[in-house]
């Protein structure tokens, strides 16, 4: 990243993950990149899954990264949600701190009926943010969903830069502009949903679209493989989310040893 921190390239997605040992399973197999949010409701069962791992004095190998939900914008509720995930993972500190998106809503507010709260700009919120960092509570400060202008707004007023724009990255939602010009604006966008659309949202219809399915065949590469490598074959990370151990192994081990 732009300020000096090693993100690893392919990360674990923990998005709907309700048991401990999909994490143990994912760090046996050599993930050590977890991508959790206070809105997931399951950092317990993460911070559960890592506690071994953290236990064995193994913390400097692990990127953790957590995101601040619409609901917590003012800063006094940034620090509360920081903190709360911190107690659940038992992680110690954030390697990365995200603002899941750039929409302010007031407490109590759902997915159904969001209420937007007008007194909690990003600003004041990202000041919040600078603090947890001048602490040593957070490494890192990122975005998430956030478009090219709202990321040059961000970066006009702040002291401490975005490094990262976790977005939807994959064949069918490439953003080439988006990846590229906030490269040279020391921004990397990370990829989710690497492997099509939100399935939980809406059907994927990339990872069985027939051109996928004839360059896997052609690579000798299962289709999950080759989206995957689609992105970090254009050095964009990913965080391919899945509870299957087998699906969890294919998207990791062996990535580096063959090009698209």
């Amino acid at each position: 990243l732009s300020n000096g921190v090693r993100l690893p390239m392919i990360g674990f997605g923990t998005a709907m993950i309700k048991d401990p040992q999909v994490i143990k399973d994912a760090l046996a197999l050599g993930y050590r990149h977890f991508d959790c949010a206070w809105f997931y409701g399951n950092e317990e069962v993460v911070g559960a899954g890592l506690a071994d791992f953290l236990a064995a004095g193994k913390r400097d190998e692990l990127f953790i990264t957590s995101k601040v939900w619409n609901t917590h914008h003012r800063p006094a509720d940034v620090r509360k949600s920081v903190e709360e995930s911190l107690a659940k993972l038992g992680c110690g500190h954030l390697d990365l701190l995200l603002v899941h998106w750039p929409e302010a809503w007031v407490a109590g507010s759902s997915m159904e009926n969001p209420q937007p709260d007008n007194e909690a700009p990003i600003s004041a919120m990202w000041g919040a943010m600078e603090a947890l960092v001048d602490e040593g509570k957070v490494k890192s400060l990122g975005v998430s969903n956030f478009s090219l202008k709202q990321v040059e707004e961000l970066i006009a007023g702040c002291r401490v830069r975005p490094v990262v724009n976790q977005v939807e990255l994959h064949p069918m939602c490439s953003q080439r502009k988006l990846v590229g010009v906030l490269y040279r604006m020391g921004v990397q966008c990370v990829a989710y949903s690497p492997l099509g659309g939100q399935s939980a949202v809406k059907p994927n219809e990339l990872l069985h679209d027939e051109r996928v399915t004839a360059i896997a065949k052609e690579a000798g590469r299962s289709n999950a493989q080759v989206c995957v490598r689609w992105n970090i074959q254009r050095g964009v990370p990913v965080v391919a989310k899945t509870s299957n151990a087998e699906r969890a192994r294919e998207n990791l081990e062996g990535m580096y040893e063959w090009k698209l």
